[in-house]
Parts: C-alpha cells; structure tokens; sequence
C-alpha cells in the first residue's frame, strides 16, 4: 500500500498557506480594503493624528447649550479653592488638551494663525469651568480691530467679564493702567503677605470654626491666629486676556501689565497674551515670566525658536489656522489644534437622502458623507454659550464681581 501524499504547503511566518482559488482571494481582499494604517501610526507611534479643526463645544462635552448644565457643572465645584480652574482648549494627538493657568500663558503666531480665537476659546472654556463669583476676565486689545467681530468683543458678553479695553486713546490707556494698578495694590493690601491660595485656605477654615465671641481687645476684623469674621472683600481669580501684546509694548499700560507678570501669581492674577513679533516682545518681564507657551504658525525660525525653545518646529510652516506647538512648564513640547468657538450653527443643513452610483473597486472605501456648509444664518457658539452662562449666573443668586474697568 502506498501512502497519498499530503497536499504541498509552504510556511511562511508561522503560518501553513494553503491553495486558494481567485474567488476566495478577491473575498479576502474586499475585507481587508477598509482597513486603513492610521496617520498618527506613521508619524508618531501609535497615537491618532491631530484633527484638521475641532469645536469647543464639542470637547466641552455640551452638544446642548443649556443653563442647567452649566449650573450643573458649577454645583461640582469646591467651595474656597485657591486653585484656578483648567481650561480644555484644543486637542493633541492623546486627546482633549486642558491648560492649568498656574502659569502665565504667551500665544504667538502670524496674522490668520487663529492667536485670537484660541484666546476666545480660553475665556469661553474659563467661563465654564469656574462661577463668575470666583473668576473675573479682564479683556485688553493692543491693536482693536477694524471689524469687531475679529477682536475679543464677541467675548464681552460673558458674565465673567470684569472690563474690556479696545483703543488706542492715550488717556484711555493710562486709565486703564491706573484702574489696574489699582485692583493690584488692593489684591496685596488684603492678602497682607500671604499667598492667594493661603488666603482662601484661611477663609475655608473659618466657615469651618465654631463662632466666637470676640474680647474687648481684641479686634473683629482680622488676625493671623484666628479671625473671627471673614473678609468682606471679593477675590476672585482674575485673568487679563491680551491680544497683541506687542502693539501694547512701551505704554503705561505695558508697564502695569509687566508689574502683574511678576507679583500676579502671588496676588491670584494670570496673563493670557497673544503676540504677532515674538522678537519684538523677547526680553520683556512678561515673555520671560510666561512658562506656559503655544506657537502657532509663524514667518520664521527665529520667532518659534523664541516662542517655545525648540530649533525644529517645521511643523509651524502648516497654513492651517489653530495648528501649533504647546511648550508645557518643564519644556515638553506637545503638537496640538487648538479649538474654534466663534463657527455659527447650520441651520440649514441639507438632511435629504441621496443616491450616489458605487464602483466595485471603490466598495471597500467608507462612505461619503455630505458636506455641511456654514451658512452663517445661526447664533455663534461663543453667543450661545454667554446667553446660557447668563442665565446660570442669574440662578446662582449671588452678588457679581465689581468691574474693574
């Protein structure tokens, strides 16, 4: 008896291949077509690539603007926190990017690299995060634009909003310098010494305290060793949002505002500065106390290298507005897209089904979607967001921060 022989295979890479016909090849390749290799697989490991846009809203996790989730979210927060709320701003390739303003923040880019809505996108993603009792904006144009739906107006309508200056009037600015100065001097006048954080750890511990009744000598104002009533004052966190910094380089304003980069932390204030001329601003008590940067795209080397300390930044050259480089505090460089809060809701959007003829050989592709066009017809959604933080900050009850401007 002879033995039938076994059918010929061949071992490649572990595995036994056997014959197969062209009908079984053609069904093995109709299945493997849509499978695609990721971008950020080819460009940086395994993470995902960065999107070509990306909607705050969206990253906020509010597809519906409502005053009820806003006052939802606030509910959450601590009560007395010395520490600033983060704000989700954009989105790397690990998904949403958050910034902790611990630090002051330094923008900068070229004209139409998107410095002024990523500024937007901060103040609209601050507003969220934390009640307007415990946060205060402040608003400054270095150059106002000539079409105010370009500069920070849009934002003015959010009830954080403590002042907005938009001019170049001299004496406009040196009162504006003057008023804040003198919410600077009043911060450390109260604080007397003590760190922001310090202060309100202060004032949770008293609400904390069994109620006292003070001696004959012993005042009923204020004492490091035990107070028995709590300030009066407000103190908010307070962010100055400055947009085009370097059109603001050498006035009295500049100066007050270099005075807030280097006292500001202690006294709860941060800087949120955009700038067009890295070079122009280099060497400035607010550049060089700026440890939190974001470089969008810029004209030269020599204004990224400037911006965030890194020789490379090849991927700058990108005309693709909100795409940049986010240099964290210990020097990490993140690539990033920073989010759009200023598009208006299509209204109009066609929702018809549609019939469109499909080619064998494009079967394995994913389907076409329909473009939605931005019509413009619609609210934006920073115009939203203020109508619904309004109404929210009316169901709070409690008395709103006195404008400094």
């Amino acid at each position: 008896g002879h033995h039938r022989a076994a059918p010929e295979r061949e071992l490649v890479t572990g595995v036994a291949l056997d014959a197969v016909g062209a009908a079984w090849a053609g069904r093995l390749a109709r299945a493997l077509a849509p499978l695609r290799e990721p971008d950020g697989a080819r460009r940086s490991g395994s993470r995902g690539a960065l999107p070509e846009a990306a909607r705050l809203l969206d990253l906020l996790g509010m597809d519906l603007v409502t005053p009820a989730k806003i006052s939802a979210r606030w509910a959450e927060l601590r009560i007395g926190s010395g520490e600033i709320a983060t704000a989700t701003v954009g989105v790397t390739r690990d998904g949403s990017c958050a910034l902790d303003l611990t630090d002051h923040l330094l923008v900068g880019g070229a004209p139409q690299s998107g410095r002024t809505e990523l500024l937007r996108s901060l103040l609209a993603a601050l507003a969220v995060a934390e009640r307007p009792d415990r946060l205060g904006l402040l608003l400054i144009e270095g150059r106002p634009p000539a079409d105010p739906a370009r500069g920070l107006s849009p934002a003015v309508e959010l009830p954080h909003v403590v002042g907005h200056v938009a001019t170049t009037d001299g004496p406009a600015l040196r009162e504006a310098a003057r008023a804040l100065s003198a919410e600077l001097d009043r911060r450390a006048a109260l604080l007397e010494g003590r760190s922001f954080a310090a202060w309100h750890a202060e004032r949770a511990l008293s609400r904390l305290a069994p109620p006292r009744r003070p001696a004959d000598d012993y005042p009923a104002t204020a004492s490091a060793q035990g107070a028995v009533t709590v300030e009066a004052e407000p103190l908010p966190h307070l962010v100055v949002a400055v947009d085009d910094w370097d059109g603001l380089v050498g006035t009295p304003l500049a100066h007050v505002l270099e005075d807030a980069a280097l006292r500001g932390p202690r006294l709860g204030v941060r800087l949120a500065v955009t700038t067009a001329s890295p070079e122009h601003t280099a060497g400035t008590a607010v550049d060089e106390a700026a440890q939190l940067r974001i470089a969008l795209r810029v004209d030269s080397p020599t204004a990224s290298a400037l911006l965030i300390h890194v020789d490379d930044a090849a991927s700058l050259a990108e005309d693709s507005p909100g795409r940049g480089l986010l240099r964290h505090p210990d020097g990490g460089v993140t690539p990033l897209q920073t989010a759009r809060v200023t598009g208006r809701i299509p209204r109009t959007a066609t929702l018809r089904p549609t019939v469109t003829p499909l080619d064998w050989s494009t079967l394995g592709e994913p389907p076409a979607s329909r473009t939605v066009r931005e019509l413009g017809n619609g609210p934006t959604d920073l115009a939203l967001l203020a109508s619904a933080l309004q109404r929210a900050t009316e169901s709070l009850g409690t008395a709103p921060i006195p404008h400094i401007l």
